[in-house]
């Protein structure tokens, strides 16, 4: 190819990136009039809310970063306190009307059912319906009974939802147990998010954009988009640099294509999503489910013999102690029988000064099952329940169904 091809090459790249900015708003209006690719991008002034994330720009304004407020609420661009900890939860208040937690996590808003519905597990549904039809609820499956009026509710299980296309439960995404409301990259082209019932629901980007930590943005001239999965690789944009390696370009000569076969990248498998809930009564609780949605790993001091299970959701923090175990031990520990393993079960509700009293609800009485205990890398896997009475001389608590799979890090 000859020089003089090079240059007009060169030269029509660099014309395709400067000028006007795209049509969608996101570029900063210094982007070509067909918007191929916008020199920075819009909106770096200051962070602003996206959804429940915090949206701030790279140093070099060539690619946004998102920050999750996930268990507090996106405000004027910072992370605040919210309104409710469980986004798009539903619960019936009455025959006709439940509150919502909303997406945002801002507030509890109270809806009314359609004339000729009522609510029912989370779900407002047909007064009169056809016997064995069924709907979804929040994560419940609501089956019309034999008699065409009224419905069974059947809650799925806690890392389970209520698909509203077979109206039975199936498993949330193992990425969205593991990220609520979290996004990811497909593909440079696909954006996956999580909606607040753990689906995991694709959007394409549009025609000059590119998704990058799980949201589409415009393409930024002279910047390399490489990978997939829950981030994508930006490189090479210095913001003058395709210039400069244009010119370069222009003065050699190509005289043959050269195909260079590069070693597979060497990727970890996938870790197993932890996995950690327990049903609570009393106090605040009515018989809740509590899925826990961060900090679930589990940790072994070897000085004092404790394996520490550890799981948070938002304010709500819990830890077992199984105290007094030997490192891989594994069995089933009971207050009522005592032995040389103890079992503390510690929880906050997010009530109370932790600078006053470290937990507010401690354990009384336990039954704890540790079926896996592995060393360092692999998984502590077990069941729990138990009674915990409040520190601050309020109702007791009562824990059943309680289950953890998770991680050990130490």
């Amino acid at each position: 190819m000859s020089r003089l091809a090079l240059i007009g090459i060169a030269l029509g790249l660099l014309v395709a990136c400067s000028g006007g900015g795209d049509d969608n708003g996101n570029g900063n209006g210094n982007g070509n009039g067909n918007g191929d690719c916008v020199e920075k991008l819009a909106g770096c002034d200051a962070p602003i809310c996206v959804g429940n994330y915090v949206r701030s720009c790279s140093e070099d304004g060539l690619h946004y970063v998102y920050n999750l407020c996930y268990g507090q609420t996106c405000k004027n661009g910072l992370c605040q306190p919210a309104a409710c900890t469980e986004p798009g939860k539903a619960v019936c208040t009455g025959p006709t009307s439940y509150e919502l937690c909303v997406e945002s996590m801002t507030q509890m808003a109270t809806k009314e059912c359609a004339a000729g519905t009522s609510c029912i597990g989370g779900g407002c549904v047909a007064t009169e319906c056809t016997a064995g039809a069924k709907e979804c609820g929040w994560q419940t499956v609501l089956t019309c009974n034999a008699d065409g009026k009224g419905w069974e509710p059947a809650e799925c299980g806690a890392d389970q939802l209520c698909d509203p296309v077979s109206k039975g439960c199936i498993d949330i995404d193992p990425f969205c147990l593991d990220n609520p409301l979290g996004a990811r990259c497909q593909d440079l082209e696909v954006a996956l998010h999580c909606e607040p019932t753990g689906r995991l629901v694709p959007a394409e980007c549009g025609k000059n954009e590119v998704c990058v930590d799980g949201f589409c943005q415009p393409k930024a001239c002279g910047v390399t988009y490489e990978g997939s999965g829950p981030g994508v690789d930006v490189v090479g944009g210095d913001n003058g640099g395709p210039v400069d390696d244009l010119l370069d370009l222009a003065s050699v000569e190509i005289e043959e294509t050269v195909t260079i076969d590069l070693p597979p990248k060497d990727i970890p498998p996938l870790e197993k999503p932890a996995k950690a809930w327990v049903t609570i009564t009393g106090g605040n609780f009515d018989g809740q489910k509590m899925t826990f949605t961060s900090g679930k790993n589990a940790n072994y001091v070897f000085k004092d013999k404790d394996l520490q299970i550890s799981m948070a959701k938002g304010q709500y923090l819990l830890e077992l102690h199984f105290q007094g175990i030997e490192e891989g031990v594994v069995g089933s520990f009971s207050s009522d029988e005592p032995g040389s393993v103890a079992v503390a079960i510690l929880f906050n509700d997010g009530t109370t000064d932790q600078t006053q009293i470290q937990w507010k609800y401690t354990s009384v009485a336990f039954n704890a099952v540790l079926d896996q205990f592995d060393p360092p890398g692999g998984r502590a896997i077990g069941t729990f329940s138990g009674t915990l009475e409040d520190g601050t001389g309020g109702p007791s608590l009562e824990l059943t169904d309680g289950f953890f799979d998770v991680p050990r890090k130490e």
